[in-house]
């Protein structure tokens, strides 16, 4: 089938200016196809699956992009401002995600304030919004405990300790927030004591998210005690902070014989083997733990064997993940592996077992 027709010239209602319409891309030139296929941009192409022509629509992929992109910010700046009036009239609306939208200090004063007296809105996601301290103290003191929060994500907004102070004061005290993730701003060592003490109000919390921080010991010296006497807390992610081999033996103190927490993320946190092996050792007293993840943190052979001494010893862990540690050699990985599974976790637990019943038999 040849070439169509390119179509008239289009008039402008208001100018006396003709407009060039735009030629639609192709870009199937040169292919050889079977008869009777069609092209999945329109043209008369083959039918060849998109995924086997990454070249072919590549360019045509981009474009598709660009175009989205435009048509997706002309739909934000119309629709955010009428935001506020519709969260307020909307019962039904229990969350509100706002990510990847900029937004200025008009618009989310104006969310923010349509919180002041809501009570059914239960997530709020607020993730690379450039809100700033200024946005964070806005939104702090717009929320109230009438509100049923349960899952509060503020991620990526340049928050400090002025306005996560703010933020996690208001926090305190909701009797239904599950979730808390201020991944990716800059709370920093001076803002743990008030995650301390938001922990410490926050009952029901069960997942806490402090990922890229710039949390150091200092910082872990005032969360240890609060994460120790949680009812609750089963997710920590600590990931991409610098918590160092002083920050892993305080968190591994805390950690021995705490009966709540099952997941702890630590990678990318300069922990090396100082750090590393008092959390291996304190596998060897918590039966609570089923999945740490150590990655990037500078672990070499006698940091690995002090992990697999600790599985040894353990048999709830299922998921150790030491990858990504290039001193850490390929028999430890494998050796890890072959503690973690299911058949040697049992085998262990066995073996406890009867070591329990014959010191109970020689008393």
């Amino acid at each position: 089938m040849g070439p169509k027709a390119a179509p008239p010239p289009v008039e402008d209602p208001e100018s006396d200016v003709e407009v060039e319409p735009e030629e639609e891309p192709c870009f199937c030139k040169n292919r050889m196809y079977a008869e009777g296929e069609q092209c999945r941009i329109g043209d008369s192409i083959t039918g060849l699956q998109y995924a086997d022509l990454p070249e072919l629509f590549s360019e045509y992929s981009e474009f598709i992009e660009v175009e989205n992109a435009i048509k997706r910010e002309k739909r934000i700046k119309k629709e955010l401002p009428t935001l506020p009036q519709w969260v307020n009239n909307t019962p039904s609306a229990k969350n509100i995600k706002m990510i990847n939208k900029r937004l200025d200090h008009e618009l989310y004063s104006a969310l923010f304030a349509s919180l002041k007296k809501n009570t059914f809105v239960e997530t709020i996601y607020l993730v690379n919004n450039d809100l700033g301290d200024d946005g964070v103290l806005c939104f702090a003191q717009s929320i109230s405990k009438k509100l049923p929060l349960g899952h509060l994500r503020i991620c990526s907004n340049g928050m400090t300790r002025l306005g996560g102070s703010s933020m996690l004061k208001a926090c305190s005290g909701f009797d239904d927030l599950r979730i808390l993730d201020v991944a990716e701003n800059k709370l920093a060592d001076e803002t743990m004591d008030y995650v301390a003490q938001m922990l410490n109000r926050t009952p029901a919390l069960v997942q806490l998210g402090l990922r890229g921080n710039s949390i150091g010991n200092k910082g872990m010296q005032a969360l240890v005690q609060a994460l120790q006497t949680h009812p609750k807390l089963h997710t920590i992610d600590l990931r991409e902070n610098r918590i160092g081999h002083h920050g892993g033996q305080s968190l591994a103190n805390a950690l021995a014989n705490n009966k709540t927490v099952v997941t702890l993320l630590l990678a990318n946190n300069e922990l090396g083997d100082a750090g590393s092996k008092p959390l291996a050792a304190m596998l060897g007293t918590n039966d609570k733990l089923e999945k740490i993840d150590m990655r990037f943190n500078d672990i070499h052979s006698d940091g690995a064997d002090a992990w697999i001494r600790g599985l040894k010893k353990n048999t709830t862990l299922g998921d150790l993940q030491l990858s990504n540690n290039p001193q850490v050699e390929v028999e430890h990985l494998q050796h890890v592996r072959l503690l973690l599974s299911i058949e040697q976790r049992l085998m262990r637990a066995a073996e406890l077992q009867r070591t329990n019943l014959q010191k109970q038999t020689n008393k």
